[in-house]
């Protein structure tokens, strides 16, 4: 995460199997049924499934290349009052667009100003092409609004399912609840070998290969 530039404790940190259970884990904690969620239009399909699952609604914000249209997600949130939004706003997926840097702090002001949860999906961060990828969000979070979660299944091999999920201490002890409702713990081996994998600095090495071919 530092790669990215998101400095954290480690008790601030959920390893999740994946980036979809800790997308529902969120919902779970953090959300509750007949809530409004804000998603970007288009959105990954799975948080739009899990959110069906637990009859919390969804609104759909417009984007364009720049990434979520801010004008629309004020008037989302005075008009729907909505507890979340879920955003990928570095190479969104389906579309591959990243919000605007112009964009980035106004929108954190705006999630201020509404109290307005954002959970961000930094999965694809490290795999950009021609130039580094803008930071998250997160790194300029200082109210702890934004909870950050990073997966290892796209940037290292889609068999591991890894995430890790960062969130405030208040938010971190629901997160951590629900987790043990859940299932527990993820893989304690699973978790050895990718720690004894980043330990060897090999991470970045196969990134590098990876990005060409895409």
């Amino acid at each position: 995460m530092l790669d990215r530039g998101v400095v954290t404790a480690p008790d601030n940190v959920l390893i999740t199997a994946g980036a979809q259970q800790g997308i529902d884990l969120v919902l779970r904690s953090c959300v509750t049924p007949e809530d409004v969620i804000l998603v970007e239009e288009p959105t990954y399909v799975g948080l739009l499934e899990l959110a069906a699952l637990r009859r919390q609604r969804i609104v759909s914000i417009p984007t364009d290349h720049d990434g979520i249209q801010l004008e629309a997600l004020e008037e989302a949130c005075q008009h729907y009052r909505p507890r979340m939004l879920y955003l990928i706003p570095t190479f969104n997926n389906p579309t591959g667009s990243s919000l605007a840097a112009e964009r980035r702090e106004a929108l954190l002001q705006l999630a201020r100003r509404y109290n307005l949860l954002i959970v961000e999906d930094d999965i694809y961060g490290l795999l950009y092409y021609d130039q580094q990828a803008p930071l998250p969000l997160k790194t300029s979070d200082s109210s702890g609004q934004i909870i950050y979660l990073f997966s290892f299944s796209k940037v290292l091999l889609p068999a591991l399912r890894l995430c890790a999920v960062v969130a405030a201490p208040e938010q971190m002890q629901a997160l951590a609840s629900a987790k043990r409702s859940s299932d527990l713990l993820c893989s304690p081996i699973l978790q050895h070998a990718l720690a004894h994998y980043l330990k060897r600095h090999l991470l970045q090495a196969h990134i590098q290969q990876l990005r060409p071919l895409y």
